[in-house]
């Protein structure tokens, strides 16, 4: 791009070929970016980073700009100018689109908001900032930014440099309830009257509410917030004991019903707010600009009381373009999973686009980590090799956050960018949509229903997800809706993670898609507790719950009959410890109440408890007519052995043995070394195969790598050559480091 081109520049997520895909003024884009510092940095490694960027051709640029007065615009022009387009940093890369990040979190006093709407902190201290409920603070956010929207568009610069606006508020900037971190919430009288108008909605009578509640004095104008200590997260674990030994894994009595609707309406807030100022943006530049937020951070976040659990209200909006989230802060070093945050399939199937924020911590220019890091520039290269591959299997993106003076500051993260980008630009031209063998199904709405909400959120939602990462097989992570909606009906075996609140209308709509011949489906800990019957619809299977005095962390008896790999001591190991130590030294998981499955005619036992209420019963049963099966395990934590069992059934392809990192689509398989040595990747079928990091064709049905590293990134193209050829591209571009870009020693097949 000429960078004095002042043509309006248009940015939109359109399909391309069934997948959501980046435009700029009609061009298919690699949604690949760099965001300068956000914390402490010298302007010349600012400079020199922005330098290397452009020279790598990543001309897409994230820049904070935190709040600002937006009343005078030829001030406010005057000043974005100064502090954006003209500084040092920009100037090397003076054909770069820009990314607009905005702050939501205006102080009262800046928006002329009265002291009433302010933050209340568990009923004590004011904060300097209006409660995310007040009416008054929404209206004055939408209108600075329409103002300031409006101001980019009447500039000719402005307007031809800035492609999009990203809206940070909340806690942290990304949308977190009030103190999650902390274990406050927001007790304003804003606050709680629109909870209570939430429930006139909910609920639409005082006796309905009051019968709800089991509180005969509650009523629709008189509801109280629920107290703060009560709410199951992060912090609260005293809340969370109370509610194992009260039989409460899973809030289920009406005296905890408050807790439910309020978190629900906490997360339906934090989306119903993002949806209204995205409408604001694309609105006021008519539609030409992206809107994009944080939001999304169901693994690693994983309790409602995060506020993060309603992205399905988001991706129902037509305003919103793209959400993101940091790569996981769990295993993300050399031979980690390097996992996303969210549901990143869901939010491909809705048409909008993910973006990782790539916040590795560097060997450069190190002083205060955070987290762990890699120990040599080799290594992170790697990382960053790893986290492109699997944005080109997953059709996301990523900017690369150089968080503290300079992380990505040297010649080989950008020549590995160079090539990689490259690599992308041309396999987004030919990669055609289509669904992966295992879908991960998340019920957003179920996490609100967790009394022991980080014993699910981490032994369930965020292990099931490690576990796939290391499977070896092809894999997909979707939303509920998207099951119901008909979006993955080509999967072979779905892990229904959290089937705990479907009514009689999506049991019906769920049924229809997964009653088809060779369907296989996995239902985790406390499926069907809200309705035995819609269970045993769904299922063929009869539910049955049993609450003890005191948590119970289940131990098995396996048939014997089973496979022999799934001997009983193995598998009962397995099942207990999980698949890394760093999983096996957590403290056991204790439920309460544990499920059962009544036996009947065609349900064949597998396993039963040992031990503890439901001694004997069967915690892991399967059922199998006209040619689907349902398999359900009582136990909470997800195991490698359970998904290879699983997956047996269903006939799935494993490309690798479990315990390296693998992303695969239907032309691409990207594998991460965790244990050096001898690897073997087996393809569906015979097929043309292109080792990228070698240049090399070769054919067959499997391809062996006879050496490797731990952090080693492997990426390899299969199907017809003819096909994959374009994607190619002049073998030079591909691998131009002296040696290659990685150590693989290519065997003709």
């Amino acid at each position: 791009m000429d960078g004095n081109t002042l043509t309006p520049a248009v940015a939109r997520v359109q399909t391309y070929h069934g997948i959501p895909r980046l435009f700029i003024n009609g061009k298919l884009t690699a949604p690949v970016c760099y965001l300068p510092s956000a914390a402490e940095y010298t302007a010349e490694q600012d400079a020199q980073e922005m330098k290397r960027a452009a020279q790598a051709g990543v001309n897409l640029l994230v820049i904070p700009w935190g709040t600002f007065d937006y009343a005078d615009r030829d001030a406010f022009v005057k000043r974005l100018k100064d502090d954006i387009l003209f500084n040092s940093s920009m100037s090397e890369n003076p054909g770069a689109y820009i990314i607009l990040r905005m702050d939501c979190n205006f102080a009262p006093e800046a928006i002329d908001i009265d002291e009433g709407e302010r933050l209340v902190v568990n009923g004590g201290q004011k904060e300097n900032i209006a409660s995310l409920t007040s009416a008054p603070w929404y209206e004055h956010v939408k209108i600075r930014l329409r103002m300031i929207v409006e101001h980019v568009k009447s500039d000719p610069l402005l307007n031809a440099r800035i492609i999009g606006y990203e809206l940070l508020g909340g806690d942290s900037g990304e949308w977190f309830g009030p103190g999650y971190w902390d274990g406050y919430m927001d007790t304003s009288e804003p606050n709680r009257r629109a909870f209570c108008r939430f429930l006139r909605e909910r609920y639409g009578s005082d006796a309905a509410l009051q019968q709800a509640w089991g509180d005969l004095g509650v009523t629709l104008d008189s509801a109280p917030l629920p107290a703060y200590d009560r709410l199951p997260g992060v912090v609260n674990e005293q809340a969370q004991l109370d509610n194992v030994q009260q039989g409460q894994t899973l809030l289920d009595s009406p005296g905890s019903q408050h807790i439910v609707d309020y978190l629900d309406y906490t997360n339906e807030l934090r989306a119903s707010r993002l949806a209204g100022f995205a409408k604001v943006v694309k609105e006021a530049c008519n539609g030409e600009k992206l809107a994009m937020t944080y939001y999304g951070y169901h693994a690693d976040c994983y309790t409602a009381s995060s506020n993060h659990f309603a992205m399905f209200r988001l991706l129902e909006s037509p305003d919103i373009d793209v959400l993101s989230a940091p790569v996981s802060y769990q295993d993300r070093c050399e031979g980690g999973i390097g996992a996303y945050m969210g549901l990143v399939d869901a939010v491909t199937a809705a048409g909008k686009l993910w973006m990782d924020e790539g916040d590795y911590r560097s060997p450069h220019h190190m002083t205060d980590p955070g987290l762990p890091y890699p120990p040599t520039t080799e290594l992170l290269d790697q990382i960053l090799r790893r986290e492109m591959g699997k944005c080109m299997v997953y059709n996301t993106g990523v900017w690369w956050l150089s968080f503290n003076q300079g992380w990505f500051n040297y010649p080989s993260f950008w020549e590995h960018n160079r090539e990689m980008t490259g690599l992308m630009e041309r396999y987004n031209t030919v990669k055609m949509a289509d669904t992966p063998e295992i879908c991960y199904v998340l019920d957003e709405r179920a996490m609100s229903l967790a009394g022991d909400a980080n014993a699910t959120g981490l032994q369930l939602v965020r292990f099931a997800r490690t576990v796939l990462y290391r499977s070896g097989y092809r894999f997909g992570l979707y939303t509920l809706q998207d099951l119901l909606a008909g979006h993955i009906d080509d999967a072979k075996l779905y892990i229904l993670v959290n089937p705990w609140r479907l009514d009689a209308e999506q049991t019906r709509q769920a049924a229809a898609h997964l009653h088809r011949p060779g369907k296989v489906t996995l239902y985790m800990y406390g499926s069907g507790w809200t309705s035995p019957e819609n269970f045993r619809t769904l299922t063929g299977m009869t539910p049955e719950k049993w609450t003890g005095s005191h948590g119970y962390t289940p131990k098995w008896k396996l048939k014997e009959e089973l496979d022999p790999q799934l001997t009983d001591s193995a598998y009962r190991e397995d099942l207990v410890h999980g698949i890394t130590q760093a999983l096996a030294d957590l403290a056991l998981t204790e439920l309460n109440p544990v499920y059962s499955m009544v036996p009947e005619h065609g349900m064949t036992v597998l396993g039963s408890y040992q031990g503890g209420p439901a001694d004997g019963k069967a915690g892991f049963a399967s059922y199998t007519r006209d040619g689907w099966t349902s398999v359900f395990f009582g136990g909470m934590k997800f195991s490698p052995t359970l998904l290879a069992y699983t997956a047996g059934l269903a006939g799935v392809h494993a490309f690798i043995e479990p315990g390296d990192v693998l992303n695969a689509d239907a032309q691409m398989v990207m594998l991460h070394v965790a244990e050096p040595g001898q690897k073997v990747v087996s393809f569906p079928r015979e097929c043309d195969i292109y080792a990228v990091d070698e240049s090399r064709w070769s054919r067959g049905d499997r391809y062996i790598i006879p050496d490797t590293y731990r952090g080693q990134t492997i990426l390899l193209l299969y199907g017809d050559r003819e096909t994959l050829e374009p994607i190619v591209g002049p073998a030079e571009s591909l691998c131009s480091n002296e040696g290659g870009c990685g150590r693989i020693q290519v065997i003709e097949i």
